[in-house]
């Protein structure tokens, strides 16, 4: 007798009913309802979703952002916009990257005309 085997809906990998018990929106995968994910996919999914919420419609017109990539301190001003399939980050600056959203690691929004301290 074997314990029952679920697969992550998000990576797709074989878990047991314990490491696979999260059920989680996921809907840039189209799916309709919380589905099963394991804990770290649940998380990251959680976590795209925040962003998501936050940002969605800049992100679909574009915007610029200062962007600060890997532990550089440099930072360079870039267009993002998302990507068609809403799982990347579209960056076009003196470079051009597509990243997925879990490589952010912070996110700073700058308003327009607002002074630090202001």
């Amino acid at each position: 007798f074997s314990p029952a085997q679920h697969h992550c809906r998000r990576c797709g990998k074989c878990f047991c009913d314990k490491c696979c018990s999260k059920k989680v929106p996921l809907p840039r995968m189209c799916f309709v309802d919380p589905v099963r994910q394991c804990a770290e996919c649940a998380l990251i999914s959680q976590k795209e979703t925040e962003f998501y919420d936050k940002q969605l419609k800049v992100l679909m017109n574009g915007a610029t952002f200062f962007v600060s990539l890997g532990t550089s301190d440099k930072s360079e001003l870039m267009v993002c916009r998302l990507s068609n399939n809403q799982r990347y980050l579209v960056l076009d600056g003196d470079s051009h990257y597509e990243i997925e959203i879990i490589q952010i690691s912070t996110v700073q929004i700058l308003t327009e005309g607002f002074t630090p301290g202001g």
